[in-house]
């Protein structure tokens, strides 16, 4: 084998990069074991907390992920990125989730960068980079990253799921096959469970696997099994449920209490750990209206009989969906040992993110207000059942976290910290052992490509490719320290930064940084802000920092200082296209927008594009936007920022000046009478009492008083020309025709 691999070097040196790949899969395993590259399955799992799975301290039953744990590792450190999406993207890039588009949810903010909602092109899925190693891709259960591009776009080979987020659990209506010529399963409807039939297929793509090359060999093979359990609405099959009619009828303090004695038992966590109250229920625009923002959950023996009915057969279902999901993850483990393929597969188990506590101690059902949430009596028994849709609340998913603190969408413990559970019998010669390292979803890319002998591209289909964040776990899988890290998050404006053991975190509706040391306080109990106010200011500047480098939108201090921040000067012709403000904003031109004596022309479709800023951010202050147009046709829109949820747009209708904007979804228009036919100076401002106004050539013709400034930076940047994306105005404008001399963009009253 030596003497192979020293001839293999020397052909390499001759023939330059074209054996590369080649040279760096052989020579990886040649330094290991002659065993073949490993397959790879990562199962995730949905809003599943710390402590559900029984190998992490939990009742429900789940033998066959224990069993995975018992022959392999489990991670006590391992983060994920707060949410679905945004975990999901980080899970097939090695991305943080902004640098692959999904800093927040699927296909909500197409014009905002790091906010795209699907997979950018400056972004390798795994999927794709293991195909260009060799290969074979599948996968079976929830994308959820927009349905453009879908999985097969980013190098699945075949798909069977949910491209959307999640829904029932019994229709088979809302499951897609990718590609779409491929053949479908026919299941009687009485029988269809998503959970089983996300498995079903899982066992067509491994046997699929099996199947030669067209040289006779066999190729590895990469499954990503994503099974939507157990999100809501809680669905299971009657039989599961029943398992668990009595178990949650004691209540969420006592179930906690039981969890964190068999996590000291079992060495799930440390012996310094505590465990933490009930976590109080941030205020958020649902609690807001059911009284629960900022209360803590309450202890469960205060709570009536009827509703602590209602809550425990939440809870069943839930630990039911959870127990059903790990028996079909035991299908997928006999079939590997079936067929021999289970000793030399890499198997990860992971949720994407802590429990929900969607929206309050109650939880929720769909389409009911609060007071139609109770069930009781017979109703109990139909709960989880076809045609229901209830989550568990904030109590259950504070019990589900434990020992830690907060929630899914949260950037404390409880919303971020992961089991994982790793079985790699060939690879991993740990059994049954706790990693105590600290992990992120970002590393899995890094470590598939080390096992795989893939090759991590710099560009892909003439696209720059953004290098990868994580690190590899091979050394973690040995037990090999590494030196300590440095992480990030943010989601929902809720923020994050680990520094070896020191953390700092931010919670949006609070509004303040917390700093805890988790060596020695990893429950969060012990804000040290106070006494260490330069570290607070040293870390959140470094948060900062990589927050521009990733493409997050910081809406944390917004800019009041009063000035010019934005001034485009069309007659300039070789100025035309950029922002002479000196705030250097960039500009992205769509379409051929030709410079005339007066101006630039559009014609209804061409525009410019320019990203969010914190010189254009109009949130929470007085400001005017100006331009200088001469209208050819009676509709279109000369500027718009924001959409229809927050922003503002300058525009053209029915030949008359027009000025909108939008607060939270309500809109508020202002026109003037006078047709405009010519070359026009209008103007839009809303001042410090809140005074909105619109004037022509230096009059104002219309004026009304807001109820409040926009509160937040709007979600869709600025175009010039057109109004990209989701309207600010009402109904939808054409593109402006005609020339723009000039616009400007004030802080203030200029």
């Amino acid at each position: 084998m030596k003497s192979f691999i020293r001839i293999q070097t020397f052909v390499l040196r001759l023939f330059g990069c074209f054996l590369a790949v080649v040279f760096v899969s052989d020579s990886v395993w040649s330094q290991t074991k002659s065993a073949p590259r490993p397959n790879i399955i990562l199962i995730l799992a949905d809003d599943l907390g710390y402590s559900d799975l029984g190998c992490y301290g939990g009742e429900i039953k789940t033998p066959n992920i224990d069993r995975l744990a018992a022959g392999g590792l489990r991670f006590k450190q391992f983060y994920n990125s707060t949410r679905c999406c945004p975990s999901r993207a980080s899970i097939n890039t090695g991305l943080y989730p902004h640098q692959a588009g999904v800093g927040g949810m699927a296909g909500h903010h197409p014009n905002q960068r790091g906010y795209e909602g699907y997979l950018t092109d400056r972004c390798v899925t795994t999927a794709e980079v293991l195909k260009s190693a060799g290969y074979r891709t599948y996968m079976s259960g929830k994308w959820h990253l927009h349905e453009k591009p879908n999985p097969i776009d980013r190098g699945f080979d075949e798909f069977f799921g949910l491209l959307g987020g999640f829904t029932s659990f019994f229709n088979p209506n809302v499951h897609t096959r990718l590609p779409v010529d491929r053949p479908k399963r026919q299941y009687n409807p009485d029988k269809y469970y998503a959970t089983d039939v996300f498995t079903d297929y899982a066992l067509d793509f491994l046997a699929d696997s099996r199947k030669p090359d067209a040289d006779g060999k066999r190729s590895p093979f990469f499954l990503y099994l994503a099974y939507t359990a157990p999100h809501f609405p809680l669905h299971a099959p009657k039989e599961e449920i029943d398992k668990y009619a009595e178990t949650y009828l004691k209540g969420w303090d006592a179930i906690r209490a039981e969890r964190y004695a068999r996590q000291k038992t079992m060495g799930v966590i440390d012996e310094n750990v505590q465990l933490t109250p009930r976590s109080y229920v941030p205020k958020n625009r649902i609690n807001i209206n059911t009284g629960w923002a900022d209360k803590e959950n309450p202890a469960w023996e205060t709570i009536d009989a009827d509703r602590r009915a209602d809550l425990a057969r939440r809870m069943a279902v839930f630990a039911a969906m959870v127990d059903r999901m790990d028996q079909n993850i035991g299908r997928v483990i006999d079939d590997l040992k079936k067929h021999g393929d289970l000793d030399n597969t890499l198997i990860l188990f992971l949720s994407d993110n802590g429990a929900c506590a969607e929206w309050d101690p109650w939880g929720f059902d769909v389409n009911s207000g609060p007071q139609n949430k109770l069930h009781k009596n017979a109703e109990l028994e139909t709960m989880g059942s076809r045609g229901t849709y209830h989550s568990t609340g904030s109590g259950w998913a504070n019990m589900s976290n434990t020992p830690w603190r907060l929630y899914k969408h949260y950037i404390q413990e409880g919303g971020i910290r992961t089991p994982l559970v790793v079985h790699w019998s060939n690879g991993i010669k740990r059994k049954g052992e706790f990693e105590t390292s600290v992990g992120h979803i970002i590393d899995f890319m890094p470590t598939f490509v080390e096992i795989a002998g893939a090759k991590y591209p710099k560009e892909q289909n003439g696209k720059s490719i953004i290098p990868m964040e994580g690190r590899s776990l091979v050394p973690a899988f040995a037990g090999e320290q590494k030196s300590p890290r440095t992480l990030f998050w943010e989601h929902e404006n809720n923020r994050g930064i680990r520094e070896g053991d020191t953390k700092l975190v931010w919670i949006e509706a609070k509004g303040v940084w917390e700093l805890y040391d988790l060596k020695a306080d990893s429950m969060e109990l012990t804000d040290l802000a106070a006494k260490q106010p330069e570290t607070v200011e040293r870390m959140s500047e470094a948060w900062k920092d990589w927050a521009r480098r990733v493409f997050v939108t910081d809406n944390l201090k917004i800019d009041k200082q009063p000035g010019l921040k934005f001034q485009l000067d069309f007659s300039k012709r070789e100025n035309a296209f950029k922002d002479i403000s000196g705030k250097a904003n960039h500009l992205t031109v769509h379409g051929t927008i030709p410079a005339t004596e007066q101006g630039c022309r559009f014609d209804g479709n061409v525009y410019i594009d320019v990203p969010h800023s914190e010189s254009l951010h109009c949130a929470g202050t007085s400001w005017t936007v100006e331009v200088i147009v001469t209208p050819e046709t009676k509709d279109g829109v000369v500027l718009a920022c924001g959409g229809s949820t927050n922003g503002y747009a300058l525009a053209i209708r029915e030949g008359k000046p027009f000025f909108a904007v939008r607060l939270n979804g309500e809109i508020f228009s202002l026109s003037g009478k006078q047709q405009i036919d010519n070359k026009t100076v209008l103007t839009g401002k809303i001042g410090k009492d809140q005074r909105a106004s619109l004037s022509v050539n230096g009059q104002e013709v219309d004026n009304r008083i807001l109820p409040k400034y926009i509160e937040r930076l709007p979600n869709e940047g600025t175009q010039i020309g057109l109004d990209k994306d989701s309207q600010v105005i009402d109904h939808h404008l054409p593109g402006f025709k005609g020339i723009i001399e000039q616009v400007k963009i004030y802080r203030g009253i200029p």
